[in-house]
């Protein structure tokens, strides 16, 4: 095991972790980053199959929501966007039926995605998500439950609706982008020119007089700061092992900012997808899917409770006979289990009680020396993006740099002292 040196260490190469690295180096401070997984990118996942263009196994979408920083990477780094393709036909799947909108809509009122509006216009939105659906009938009650588990990625009986409406109201279907070449792209461009040492998991990190001490594997790395990026469930299960301990209100915090379980999918099917459709699965296994035409993947994301059932034996041929017979014969199934990944366990944070005030505990520096970025503690409108991920990697790293250089930060008003 070797000795080193260095002004930071950052713990995780996702988008946190890199934008905070990349403006820490600029401003001249040398930075180690420490990834645990055999690649960089966190929870971005892009799948390049040959069959298609890119597939995000991960962050998929970039959203409608203000971040001058996200936006100043896209045109520095030339990278393309472009609207997000909506499949014109959306099928329901309930019951072991088949129920386009205009069926759907003389059946069931309000359409699940009308109910999710009106939770947000609530004069006033208190309790949770799930007592404020439980006035609707039956049928729509059932519907709208599982399009908010799978849009917002948690049980609605656990969902704040306050906290939901302030993170989601707003945000808005139908101006999301995607990265035309990938969402990867933006890892790569945020990673130019740092030192990362991938498939080099930080065991312990240590507060001492001056500094830390950040022990892999392979180094133990001392250095004026360390950055913690990973989400607060890991860092929480003790995959990462602080001395002292977290204090009792940051593990705290961590419990309220649990990540949504969730499971990416993409089949493989014999042939391409004779049209264009999107299908919300309220039968097992559940989960979002989506097909494109002239394609032969069909790609999902089975978010909440609804990720168990992606994992029990046979929920292959549940979604297979869920989907319907028109889509063949399927050839392969590719699984990214975010769940169970030690490195993620979970998706993103989601809007439970609590959860402002708990990000906002967890966004706190420790002792001057450890500093805490990644999507829980971004403001409420950026949390669970890639935007948020990136927002406060760049805020960590104005802590750090001004701390270091001798100043102050106050948190709350984020102004220096």
């Amino acid at each position: 095991m070797t000795a080193e040196t260095a002004d930071v260490v950052v713990i995780g190469a996702g988008v946190a972790g890199l934008a905070c690295a990349a403006q820490l180096s600029a401003r001249g401070f040398g930075v180690v980053v420490v990834e645990a997984g055999a690649a960089i990118g966190g929870r971005v996942r892009t799948l390049r199959t040959g069959l298609a263009g890119p597939v995000e196994l991960g962050a998929q979408v970039v959203h409608p929501v203000r971040c001058d920083a996200f936006d100043e990477l896209l045109r520095e780094a030339r990278i393309a966007t472009a609207p997000m393709e909506t499949a014109a036909a959306f099928t329901v799947v309930s019951g072991g039926a088949h129920h386009d909108v205009a069926a759907l809509a003389a059946r069931v009122r309000p359409l699940p995605w009308a109910a999710e509006e009106e939770l947000y216009t609530s004069r006033t939105p208190s309790g949770t998500v799930g007592r404020a659906l439980s006035g609707l009938a039956p049928p729509a009650r059932a519907l709208a439950h599982s399009w908010m588990e799978q849009v917002v990625g948690e049980d609605p009986a656990l969902l704040d609706l306050a906290e939901t409406a302030a993170s989601y109201h707003g945000r808005g279907r139908g101006g999301e982008r995607v990265v035309v070449d990938g969402f990867d792209r933006v890892v790569h461009a945020l990673a130019a020119g740092l030192e990362i040492r991938t498939g080099s998991p930080a065991g312990r990190l240590r507060r001492r007089t001056g500094g830390v001490e950040v022990a892999t594997a392979s180094a133990v790395i001392r250095a004026r700061a360390a950055v913690v990026t990973p989400p607060p469930p890991v860092v929480a299960a003790g995959d990462l092992v602080l001395d002292p301990p977290l204090p009792r209100d940051r593990v705290d915090a961590a419990g309220v900012l649990a990540s949504c379980d969730a499971v990416a999918v993409v089949l493989v099917t014999a042939g391409p997808a004779p049209r264009s459709r999107t299908f919300l699965l309220a039968d097992p296994p559940g989960g979002l899917w989506t097909r494109r035409a002239g394609s032969r993947l069909t790609t999902g994301h089975v978010k909440g409770p609804s990720a168990r059932l992606a994992r029990r034996p046979g929920w292959e041929k549940d979604l297979i006979r869920s989907l319907g017979p028109h889509l063949g014969d399927v050839d392969d199934v590719l699984v990214m289990d975010w769940g169970r990944d030690r490195w993620s366990r979970g998706a993103y944070s989601v809007p439970v009680t609590g959860v402002s005030a708990a990000s906002a505990t967890w966004a706190e520096p420790l002792g001057g020396t450890v500093f805490f970025a990644g999507e829980a503690s971004a403001a409420p409108g950026l949390r669970g993006l890639v935007q948020g991920a990136l927002a406060s990697g760049r805020r960590a790293a104005a802590e750090v740099a001004l701390t270091l250089s001798g100043g102050s930060h106050d948190q709350r008003t984020g102004r220096d002292a």
